[in-house]
């Protein structure tokens, strides 16, 4: 085996025990999730119990004592479906978790593997970039905090894009199967429809530019696809609920155009190593950050970026030609898309995870060239991503020891906003056999995966603002148990009070107050 073979074989192995500790070490601990994760597996017990399909029952504002069906159109229905195929098989819900982003994680890198050398790159730059790939901190994060949709898309973006290049003919046949490929991508995140349609509209360019015979027809193709697909998506899901593109409060802001079209194009870079994550742990955080919004740091960084771009795009252009095409075309339409996304009002953050598979096909270009870069730039370079993988590594360490602190769920995850001495109060005080009718306010959705007796409704007052409390929550009506399980230091700040005056039935002299330490239990009978 030549020399490159065997280096390449040795940063293989170093990638693959990097995935089996982040695994190992999930598996030991238990991964936790978050309240948009939570609201999943919420629709999914409902399913278990004879419910529709993606739909929670929620409290009807009208009378409380009543339920209405809710459909989660907000996010796609995936993060749940993986996970629930592995409880299916003895795991429980924390197991389930860690197999689906360890199984993921694999398949992705896997997928990438291929993906990169269909471009012809060599061994050690594909070993290098899955190495530098996995010690990202987007990439250890999953295995910390589940991010439901984000890792079943880094596990199929490769293998769309391998399909989309067998497939680029586009005659009727290769048609449905990109139908059916870009409804998988869908399902696993509502995201995955703008890479699909990005990824698409780059081909066809590419098409159009190559003056091959037919490429007319496989514009109109390609274009009938789409149309097919715009409808019966419109029918199946987006009408029958917003999303964080249609949601009745988004507001077209036309001065999105000047604060985000060029973060839109610099996150694709910044996504590789997570640079613009440690930019917002650093600048936005919640006790010393001196920024409320990432765009100041996108804009900044948009000149060493766009001076990347050039000296990588000037070499690998030479080197990579159809690969360099691709990944520069694919990166501005992207991008442009990302743009009206913000435009429109989307409520969609401007953060590394939302532009992290252009990042995976950016990445083996500029790993590539920098490898051949002159020993201080090349030097220069190496030190750039040392410190960004020990940054993933970190974080996931200090993440795991946060776990270590927080109370662990009977199904095996972690919460991360309810305490020990909260979730005690849950199991010995609320699921008790209870005859009337009840309902629970709790602060994150998945906390609701805790209670068997009650039904739950989540007002997340810690991401509210006292306004939004004042006017987005009203309920009328009463229940035999109405209980609202709160954090303490909402009492301080005064966010306990709008939550607790949302129930206009209810005397505000009236709650019977239960200090659970880090929360607090207000409750009154009917």
């Amino acid at each position: 085996m030549p020399a490159t073979g065997k280096i390449a074989t040795a940063i293989y192995v170093l990638t693959g025990l990097i995935v089996l500790a982040y695994t190992i070490s999930a598996a030991i601990v238990g991964p936790s999730m978050y309240a948009d994760q939570g609201t999943g597996f919420l629709a999914l017990e409902a399913m278990r119990l004879g419910g529709l399909f993606n739909q929670i029952p929620v409290p009807d504002p009208a009378d409380i004592a009543r339920d209405r069906d809710f459909f989660i159109a907000w996010w796609s229905p995936g993060q749940y479906l993986v996970p629930a195929a592995f409880e299916e098989l003895g795991f429980n819900l924390g197991q389930a978790i860690t197999v689906t982003v360890a199984l993921c994680s694999a398949l992705g890198l896997v997928g990438l593997y291929f993906l990169y050398r269909s471009w012809g790159f060599p061994p050690v730059s594909i070993a290098v970039t899955l190495l530098l790939l996995s010690c990202s901190r987007l990439f250890s994060h999953q295995f910390a905090y589940y991010g439901g949709g984000e890792i079943l898309l880094f596990a199929l973006t490769p293998w769309f894009l391998l399909l989309l290049f067998r497939m680029r003919d586009f005659s009727p046949v290769m048609a449905v199967c990109m139908f059916a490929a870009t409804a998988v991508l869908t399902v696993a995140k509502l995201s995955g429809l703008v890479l699909a349609v990005a990824s698409v509209i780059t081909v066809q360019i590419i098409d159009l530019r190559s003056g091959r015979p037919g490429r007319v027809r496989r514009l109109l193709t390609a274009g009938v696809m789409f149309a097919v697909f715009a409808v019966a998506f419109r029918f199946v899901w987006l009408s029958r609920g917003e999303t964080p593109t249609t949601h009745g409060l988004a507001i077209f802001s036309p001065e999105r155009l000047l604060t985000h079209a060029i973060p839109s194009f610099v996150a694709c870079f910044t996504s590789i190593l997570s640079v613009g994550d440690l930019a917002k742990a650093g600048l936005m955080h919640p006790q010393h950050g001196v920024l409320q919004t990432t765009v100041p740091f996108y804009l900044l960084a948009a000149i060493p970026v766009a001076v990347l771009a050039y000296f990588v795009g000037r070499q690998i252009s030479k080197s990579h030609p159809d690969y360099f095409q691709f990944a520069a075309i694919l990166t501005v339409v992207f991008s442009l898309i990302m743009t009206a996304v913000f435009v429109r009002g989307g409520e969609v953050s401007l953060e590394d995870r939302h532009f992290r598979q252009i990042g995976l096909v950016l990445a083996i270009g500029v790993v590539h060239a920098a490898l051949s870069w002159r020993r201080p730039f090349a030097l220069g370079a190496a030190g750039l991503a040392l410190v960004l993988a020990a940054y993933g590594g970190v974080t996931f360490v200090v993440k795991l020891k946060r776990h270590l602190a927080s109370a662990k769920s009977d199904q095996g995850f972690r919460h991360m906003v309810l305490s020990r001495s909260a979730l005690d109060f849950i199991q010995t005080h609320l699921n008790k056999p209870f005859s009337g009718s009840s309902l629970v306010v709790i602060p994150s959705a998945e906390i609701g995966l805790e209670f068997h007796n009650r039904r739950t409704v989540e007002i997340p007052a810690d991401f509210r603002t006292k306004e939004d409390l004042r006017y987005r929550y009203s309920y009328h009506g009463r229940v035999d148990n109405l209980g609202v399980l709160l954090q303490t230091k909402m009492i301080e700040n005064g966010k306990a009070a709008l939550v607790l005056a949302a129930f206009k039935d209810y005397p505000a002299n009236g709650w019977t107050v239960t200090p659970l330490g880090d929360f607090t239990y207000f409750s009154q009978g009917r």
